[in-house]
């Protein structure tokens, strides 16, 4: 072993330990799968990574549940209901967003239909 000054600024943990050879993996990380929720594991299962698709899919697409949220005249009474509560609220931003967003959706029906049955429809 060599000997090695404490006080030398110029030496590393890679001067001292000396040049270390990682090896390349050779099969990916393995992620534990829980037995009970799972009937059936595949090493496509274990291994895959991320579908971006779907990760981004999940993110920006609300549960809508059965649909029942989307029914136009649903829809229709729970903005209206919203903008009932929101309109207690003093703050500024919250006024804006009644001003400039909430009430030209509401008021321009046909908007809201379109909205509606694209979102039904997909």
């Amino acid at each position: 072993m060599k000997r090695v000054s404490l006080l030398d600024a110029s030496i590393g943990i890679g001067t001292i330990l000396g040049p270390q050879e990682t090896p390349e993996p050779t099969i990916p990380q393995s992620r534990s799968l829980a037995s009970t929720s799972l009937t059936t594991t595949s090493l496509e299962a274990t291994y895959a990574p991320s579908n971006i698709q779907t990760v981004l899919e999940e993110a920006i697409c609300p549960d809508a549940g059965d649909g029942g949220l989307l029914i136009p005249s649903v829809f229709s009474s729970n903005l209206q209901k919203c903008k009932e509560n929101l309109s207690q609220s003093n703050q500024i931003e919250i006024q804006n967003f009644l001003q400039h967003d909430l009430e030209p959706l509401i008021d321009n029906e046909a908007l809201l239909k379109m909205y509606v049955s694209l979102m039904i429809e997909g």
